[in-house]
């Protein structure tokens, strides 16, 4: 759960990054020649430009923070309730308020204005490279964009930094984890020997699970430099080369750095259709994906598995079950029959916990078609 919500504020993050670049080629001054279909005001312009760098800023720091949460957890084996209680909450304060910092300094010293040619409204100078120009004349953000984008790239920077030291520190520890793993020796006694299997067991077990968790760490670092490689090379050439703009970055800019939101959510559900898929080889990839998708991804991650307890797993289970049951369109009864309730808890003790029967998707279609039958029975009997 404490995952799930350092992944929903850099879902959210990206929804605003995402946003500020859909909207920002329209929100320009129409006045500008080299934005065709700006349509808007420099005071739009900077509303969605705020949306911009607020979204630009969390997604960096969000990233960061959720490879730092990999880390407390594999290398320092920290709990999940330690860290939300002793940490998360104000890491999300702290990203927040560094986040309204640039983009409160960008909006009151009229920083934020359309670059690229007009494909975004960010932080830079307008006419954008009249500060490079002794031909052109700034109108805006000639004094502070300059110092405002210095200082975002040196702390940006060692944020990079920080992913690759965190990256590094999480794989020396799953090295070293898997270089300690005990080994077997067949002069030992038989219970001593049965003992040591044991142990060995949970050591590959408890490998096994680091190991996961250091992928998904892995992959979300990859596609963070990958989608976020554009932008950066842009903002070092018109920093440092003089280069006002270049069309392969923009290109980058407008088409690969927003799908970060995507490449994010498959990362995210990877674990969860992989153990759905050992349940039910016979379901599609794809199918297993949307159920996931659409269940709200009830199903948990590897390490979140082992660490509930079976209360909890219990739960779980009974709340499937009542969903089932009005699936069915059947009313869930508020007493039944205590030999009934044995046989109900007898079945869920045989099943697997988190266990999704093949009928899954199908229930799902039928949540869909039973809300259409009843918006219309609605709208006929109001």
């Amino acid at each position: 759960m404490h995952q799930l919500r350092i992944i929903f504020g850099l879902s959210l993050s990206d929804i605003l990054f995402s946003l500020g670049m859909l909207l920002s080629p329209f929100m320009g001054p129409e006045d500008n020649p080299n934005a065709l279909f700006a349509i808007g005001t420099t005071e739009s312009c900077e509303a969605i430009g705020f949306i911009f760098i607020m979204g630009f800023c969390c997604t960096i720091y969000y990233t960061v923070f959720l490879t730092y949460y990999f880390m407390r957890r594999i290398k320092y084996k920290v709990t999940a309730k330690g860290f939300a209680k002793k940490e998360e909450k104000y890491l999300h304060l702290a990203i927040l308020l560094l986040s309204l910092s640039a983009a409160i300094s960008a909006l009151l010293t009229g920083s934020l204005n359309p670059q690229n040619k007009g494909s975004v409204c960010t932080i830079g100078t307008y006419p954008p490279g009249c500060d490079k120009s002794s031909d052109m004349v700034c109108e805006r953000g000639e004094s502070a964009s300059s110092t405002i984008m210095l200082f975002l790239g040196l702390f940006f920077g060692a944020l990079y930094l920080a992913l690759i030291v965190t990256l590094a520190l999480t794989t020396h520890h799953v090295f070293k984890v898997e270089s300690n793993l005990p080994v077997s020796d067949s002069n030992r006694e038989a219970d001593t020997e049965n003992n040591g299997r044991a142990a060995e067991r949970r050591a590959r077990t408890r490998l096994f699970l680091t190991k996961e968790a250091f992928h998904q760490s892995l992959r979300y670092i990859a596609v963070f430099f990958f989608v976020y490689l554009g932008p950066v090379i842009a903002a070092i050439q018109m920093r440092f080369a003089n280069v006002v703009d270049e069309p392969q970055w923009r290109f980058w800019l407008t088409t690969i750095t927003p799908l970060g939101g995507i490449f994010n959510i498959l990362i995210y559900t990877r674990p969860k259709v992989l153990k759905l898929e050992e349940m039910h080889p016979d379901i599609p990839r794809l199918k297993l994906f949307l159920i996931i998708i659409l269940t709200g991804g009830d199903i948990p991650s590897m390490i979140d598995v082992q660490q509930l307890t079976p209360t909890i797993r219990r739960a779980n289970d009974n709340q499937r079950l009542m969903n089932r049951r009005r699936l069915r369109f059947t009313e869930v009864e508020e007493s039944v029959n205590d030999d009934e309730e044995d046989q109900e808890e007898e079945e869920e003790d045989n099943r697997l916990p988190y266990d999704l029967d093949t009928s899954r998707a199908e229930e799902i279609l039928n949540i869909m078609y039973f809300a259409r039958y009843r918006l219309r029975a609605s709208m006929h009997h109001p």
